[in-house]
């Protein structure tokens, strides 16, 4: 299951980097579109997780953002992550 709030999203990050979770991710071709007072960006993330164990796993997903601007500042609103399946 998923966090249900951004708070819970925190919350469970922190579980997992406190129980010795790694992460080694970076964010590839990053594209946004503005539209007022709300963006939409685009992205993959790559890279690797490393569990306490020692066990490694390829990270490649799509990542889409939604923000708006509040105050003047930008806010994630939501986001979602799918993996990344290649056709064989």
């Amino acid at each position: 299951s998923r966090p249900a709030s951004l708070e819970a999203e925190r919350e469970s990050l922190e579980a997992q980097l406190t129980a010795g979770v790694k992460y080694n991710h970076q964010l590839r071709h990053i594209e946004v579109r503005v539209y007022g007072n709300t963006a939409l960006s685009t992205s993959y993330v790559v890279g690797s997780s490393t569990s306490p164990d020692g066990r490694t796993s390829t990270v490649n997903m799509r990542r889409t953002t939604v923000l708006i601007k509040e105050d003047g500042q930008w806010k994630e609103v939501h986001n979602h992550l799918s993996p990344v399946v290649l056709s064989q």
